[in-house]
């Protein structure tokens, strides 16, 4: 298997792709698919101290990347060798989203449930000092 089609498979097994946290990102209604970089990223000095395999990665600026995202929205850039680099809000913009809808949409936008109603994240919940 070539290194491309690797990165490609990588970014592509993205949780936020089968579900997202009520922390989800209110400016995104999809998942990111590729980024550009407007910095360029390393990893963390300590964290390349202790895994030598990392010293040297980096997400060039001006270059764009194929994106891993969490279920909260944070996003990794997808580096040749199967290395994931996350990455600051303030690194990148994203120039490409997943064609497919969120699934968790309703309860991101902040729709209303029902007392008692659940959703696949758990039963709705108030939060102290909010009243119905």
């Amino acid at each position: 298997m070539n290194m491309m089609k690797m990165v490609k498979m990588k970014a592509m097994e993205s949780p936020a792709l089968f579900g997202v946290s009520a922390h989800w990102p209110k400016k995104w209604d999809r998942v990111p698919k590729r980024v550009l970089m407007l910095s360029t990223a390393v990893p963390d000095h300590l964290l390349a101290m202790v895994n030598p395999k990392l010293r040297g990665l980096a997400a060039v600026k001006g270059q764009d990347y194929l994106a891993w995202v969490n279920i909260h929205g944070a996003v990794s850039a997808v580096l040749p060798g199967d290395h994931r680099l996350g990455l600051y809000p303030a690194e990148f913009e994203v120039v490409e989203f997943h064609a497919a809808p969120l699934v968790g949409q309703e309860e991101i936008k902040g729709s209303s449930q029902a007392e008692g109603s659940t959703s696949q994240y758990g039963p709705a919940v108030e939060e102290p000092g909010e009243e119905s």
